[in-house]
């Protein structure tokens, strides 16, 4: 029930609009157009600045002497749009309100609440230099709808009493009486008519201008504009246009403009001079190791693991090799011919390392003939799907249900690395955003669900076999490996480290709550680097998130078994960033399909209706 004060305040809000349309002898014909910019709050709900716009401007338009127009931003973004000096900032950007859109100036205001305190300040600011503000305080624990409409008009129509008499129109001179005519002919009623109102005017048009970047210039016969978009009323004429912006080859362009007309400008960037360099000369050194599976990195560069071929230039250069389980291998080289280095890495002390082993059955292995990216077969089986109520990290939408498919299918043994995704699309960047450039082994990443959608559709249609994004439920069957654990090697998180990328001890810079060992990445790894689950899969767990192709429920109802497109589907698997609770094979994570971040990849699986079980 609204309160006594709320409905007293509502009574007089009625009364006052029905004296206000009263204010006053008489109205300027026509009214004054005004803009009504946004106002300004401090300790109010944004939400609550659009409301009183809108009241502002019913009240405005309430008095007869103003007619709105609605411009978007408050008066400080306007000045800074049109690059206006500080000094008389307001009076410019009334002037430059009314050479855009023919307002005579604009109203601008500010609600502060401080303490139970509320003040609305009101301002005018007309092109033609007169300036008025107007306010009022009063007491409340929050600002509600009620109060607005109480008080707006009240501001408004200070504005009435104090600026209209400056904006009234002038009195026409009255017309002196006429002797009567000798002659009988009758007077012309035309002879009546005001003069003024049969003066034509020059005809205006809309010019439109748009251009390819942002924070450029524009002048239209040397007088600022502000950057694109920009709407002007010209008369018609010749006009000159220019455009410009740091960086980019100024435009210019003479029109003629006898009608509304929308120019788009494209400027280009000024190229860059090069100059050519003297030819490099290059050896090749050539390494090699006591262990496979490793990584070889020179100068922070990795190029894979051992054997590695690689030119190089003259000079110092840095190698390291690293591998689960192994001591980190670092040595400075001087590179002044083609040479070979064999490198023997050493077995980390006190670390065992659990071998999680295959099933039975062989692994089978194929390989697409576009990419030869590597799909293993998963076999048909049913498994209970989600995590028992006492598992450690457990979130609420992880209800446990038996599942069962009905067939297997082929599932990629690596995420889709960089490389994979660049021969989709060529002029795709490989570019980690908080974590330096990604070499072509590493998964891809900043890719949006639609963005994966395509790959699949891209491959399938050059190679003429059928791939698409994991359901939710063959996600999670793939990644258990016929294990029910927390983990595909058991619950315990001690030794995660050696089977997955995660938040380790090298992220505790970054903030984040991590585990105490080392998976010797930071940021994200190449495909391949810990050990893979029983099926032989890699990275089901930890280094990025993958998208599946089952929009996000949180409880279960059908959406994990299908492929579906929604506005919000389900990740899993966890990434380099996570903590151990969403390293899980039951973690899920819903997230919206537009989404692109460094930390988010996937990969694919070819379904296959009539194979081997």
């Amino acid at each position: 029930m609204p309160s006594i004060k709320n409905r007293l305040l509502w009574m007089l809000c009625l009364v006052s609009s029905v004296l206000s349309v009263n204010v006053g002898a008489s109205l300027p014909n026509p009214p004054v157009l005004v803009a009504v910019l946004a106002l300004e709050v401090d300790g109010v709900a944004p939400s609550k600045a659009k409301v009183a716009k809108i009241l502002l401007t019913q009240a405005l338009n309430d008095t007869g002497y103003f007619q709105t127009f609605d411009q978007a931003g408050t008066w400080r973004v306007l000045a800074k749009q049109y690059r206006l000096q500080e000094a008389n900032v307001m009076l410019n950007t009334a002037k430059a309100l009314k050479r855009l859109h023919r307002v005579e100036g604009f109203v601008f205001g500010k609600i502060i609440a401080d303490g139970g305190d509320v003040f609305i300040t009101l301002g005018l600011v007309m092109a033609s230099g007169e300036m008025k503000t107007v306010n009022v305080d009063f007491s409340s624990p929050q600002l509600n709808t009620v109060q607005l409409r109480y008080y707006l008009p009240q501001l408004v129509a200070k504005f009435q009493r104090s600026l209209i008499p400056k904006l009234k129109s002038k009195p026409k001179p009255k017309l002196k009486p006429k002797s009567k005519p000798k002659s009988k002919s009758k007077i012309l009623t035309t002879q009546l008519i005001d003069k003024q109102k049969i003066v034509a005017t020059p005809q205006q048009y809309r010019l439109t201008i748009r251009s390819n970047v942002r924070g450029d210039h524009v002048r239209i016969n040397g007088m600022a504009y502000g950057e694109t978009r920009i709407d002007a009323l010209l008369k018609p004429g010749q006009y000159r246009i220019n455009i410009t912006k740091p960086g980019y080859v100024p435009y210019e362009k003479i029109l003629q403009f006898k009608q509304p007309y929308v120019l788009r400008a494209r400027l280009t960037k000024i190229p860059k001079k090069v100059t050519p360099s003297a030819p490099t000369q290059l050896r090749v050194l050539t390494i090699l190791s006591n262990v496979v599976d490793n990584m070889v990195t020179i100068d922070g560069k990795a190029y894979g693991s051992t054997r590695v071929n690689v030119e190089l230039t003259l000079g110092k250069h840095t190698i390291q090799l690293e591998k689960v389980g192994y001591l980190p291998y670092e040595q400075v080289l001087e590179v002044s011919s083609s040479q070979e280095v064999y490198v023997v890495m050493r077995p980390m002390p006190n670390v065992a390392v659990k071998t999680l082993k295959p099933k039975k059955d062989k692994t089978k292995v194929w390989r697409d003939p576009k990419l030869g990216i590597e799909f293993l077969w998963v076999p048909k089986g049913c498994f209970d799907m989600g995590s028992p109520s006492e598992e450690v990290g457990r979130y609420d939408d992880e209800k446990r249900h038996a599942m069962c498919l009905d067939n297997g299918f082929w599932m990629g043994k690596y995420e889709i690395t960089n490389a994979q995704y660049k021969q989709y699309k060529r002029d795709y960047r490989v570019k980690q955003k908080q974590g330096g450039s990604l070499t072509y082994d590493q998964p891809a990443v900043n890719l949006n669900w639609s963005d994966a959608v395509a790959f699949a559709a891209w491959l399938s249609e050059k190679t003429g076999q059928s791939f698409r994004l994991p359901t939710e439920v063959e996600w999670e069957y793939a990644a258990r490996g016929g294990t029910q654990t927390a983990h595909p090697w058991g619950d315990e998180v001690e030794s995660m480290c050696v089977y997955a990328n995660v938040a380790d001890i090298s992220a505790k810079d970054e903030g984040l709550k991590v585990l105490e060992c080392n998976d010797h990445h930071l940021k994200a790894a190449s495909v391949g680097q810990y050990k893979p689950n029983p099926y032989g899969l890699y990275d089901m767990l930890g280094n990025v998130w993958e998208w599946t192709c089952s929009a996000y429920s949180a409880t279960y109802d059908g959406s994990e078994v299908a492929c579906m497109d929604e506005d919000t589907m389900v990740t899993r698997g966890g990434s380099w960033s996570s903590e151990a609770r969403f390293v899980r094979s039951a973690n899920r994570y819903g997230v919206a399909r537009n989404s692109r971040y460094n930390v988010l990849g996937f990969r694919l699986i070819k379904p296959e209706i009539r194979a081997e079980q």
